[in-house]
């Protein structure tokens, strides 16, 4: 059983713990917004269809923007702020070509490799936020997508994180529309503990009249 020290210790690190993730997450999907104006575009029209004229949308709004949610999701499955996973293997398992793993070994997965298997995603390379899709998604395994870790040591914040981008993403299209300061295809991404590009991120904000 929890007690109130224990939530109190699980409520501080998801909300501060997290803010390195969270922040790395939204500037890659921020860059993405800017490089692919179509998408930007298709945003912001369901956006002004589901919130309400004040321009501040409600937690019923947010779960209602289902291109926003697959368009956060295709960017996280491109840019995924953690690049490893790691596990121990708990049991002796053997793989598909027959290879046997003891117990006690430790894995390490690479999750940025994984989220561009052609095999898993045709095309990896291609941002597509259609890939998610329910009648799309449902058809790849379970581990093919894995941004937030994977069983039941996932990311106890993975939702809190969700609604943050969604909401800061709905706020700053309300006032500004996002314009590229680097092209997507000339940014190099720097593997590290916490995803990033070389130079950072340039995106240009323009005040929407």
């Amino acid at each position: 059983m929890y007690n109130t020290e224990d939530i109190k210790d699980e409520i501080n690190m998801f909300t501060f713990a997290g803010h390195d993730t969270t922040s790395a997450t939204l500037s890659f999907s921020l860059l993405c917004l800017a490089n692919y104006r179509e998408f930007q575009d298709r945003i912001y029209e369901e956006m002004t269809q589901i919130v309400d004229s004040n321009g501040i949308p409600t937690y019923d709004d947010l779960m209602n923007m289902s291109f926003l949610d697959r368009f956060i999701k295709e960017s996280l499955r491109l840019y995924p702020a953690g690049l490893l996973l790691s596990r121990t293997m708990v049991n002796d398992t053997v793989t598909k070509t027959g290879y046997m793993i003891p117990a006690g070994t430790p894995m390490v997965f690479n999750i940025f490799d994984i989220h561009r298997n052609a095999k898993l995603y045709p095309d990896p390379l291609k941002f597509d936020p259609d890939r998610f899709l329910p009648e799309t998604a449902e058809n790849r395994p379970p581990g093919a997508f894995i941004p937030f870790g994977y069983g039941p040591r996932q990311c106890i914040a993975y939702k809190y994180a969700l609604i943050q981008m969604k909401l800061t993403i709905c706020r700053l299209l309300k006032e500004f529309e996002l314009k590229p300061g680097d092209l997507i295809e000339n940014i190099e991404i720097l593997p590290d503990l916490i995803l990033k590009c070389k130079g950072g991120i340039n995106i240009k904000f323009v005040q929407r009249f």
